[in-house]
């Protein structure tokens, strides 16, 4: 009898273990869920044009950004211009959008306050900016056969090169892409009549322009094709992406 009332006794504290575990997991996750999701680093660009943005995902319908300053260092600053372009409420949670450029390049940081009501701070939010004169792209340079043929903070390096494009007559170079800094380059395409993977810095033969016809058409384009996809990782987010670079064959 008394074996039975133990077995009984450790099966009840296993139980109130649990419980207590799965209360605690579920607190944990509700406080997850509250919990206000921002980005930490933001790259922009210099000029009104290079402007960039960034989401701020609220977890109360009510909740709204509140005290936004700019620091570059431990000075505030009007070098970095910020404001909040958008604000949707949901049935539980809400939206927001913050909108920035640089007046010139540095690292500045955003500092906001979130506001579940009027008067009911939820949390205090830093975000990191980088601003470069390139607008804070992600390619950096190209070359062919050691020739820069492209260069983000000089956009007219050589005659021939157009926005995101190079025209060439030659047969074929060694093409090498270089990023920007925070940039890490995971593998680059060819698109071509062949699409297929390239290695940085190999030799590739350019496309030439081929004439197509049939029986109520004819094509003869000016220039061959060869598109670039280079697919990047952010080394500072962990995001990923890819841009594009054009050689067009005469």
């Amino acid at each position: 009898m008394k074996i039975g009332k133990r077995i009984l006794c450790m099966l009840l504290a296993v139980i109130m273990t649990c419980s207590m575990g799965l209360a605690v997991n579920s607190m944990e996750a509700e406080a997850a869920a509250k919990k206000v999701s921002v980005a930490k680093y933001v790259r922009c660009g210099v000029g009104v044009e290079n402007y960039t943005s960034t989401s701020v995902s609220m977890p109360g319908k009510d909740d709204n950004i509140k005290n936004i300053k700019v620091y570059e260092g431990k000075k505030t600053t009007k070098n970095l211009v910020v404001k909040q372009t958008y604000r949707g409420g949901g049935a539980y949670s809400s939206l927001a959008t913050l909108t920035m450029y640089a007046k010139k390049k540095g690292t500045y940081k955003i500092k906001f306050d979130v506001y579940k009501s009027k008067t009911s701070k939820r949390s205090s939010h830093t975000i990191t900016v980088c601003a470069k004169r390139n607008g804070g792209g992600v390619l950096k340079t190209v070359t062919i056969d050691n020739k820069k043929i492209y260069d983000a903070d000089n956009h007219d390096p050589n005659p021939n090169t157009m926005a995101g494009g190079y025209y060439t007559t030659a047969k074929s170079g060694k093409v090498k892409f270089t990023l920007n800094e925070g940039y890490k380059i995971t593998k680059i395409e060819i698109y071509a009549s062949k699409n297929k993977k390239f290695k940085n810095g190999s030799k590739v033969t350019f496309e030439r322009a081929k004439n197509t016809s049939d029986s109520t058409s004819w094509s003869k384009p000016m220039f061959g094709t060869n598109r670039f996809v280079i697919h990047y990782t952010d080394k500072k987010n962990g995001t990923t992406g890819m841009t594009a670079f054009w050689i067009l064959r005469k």
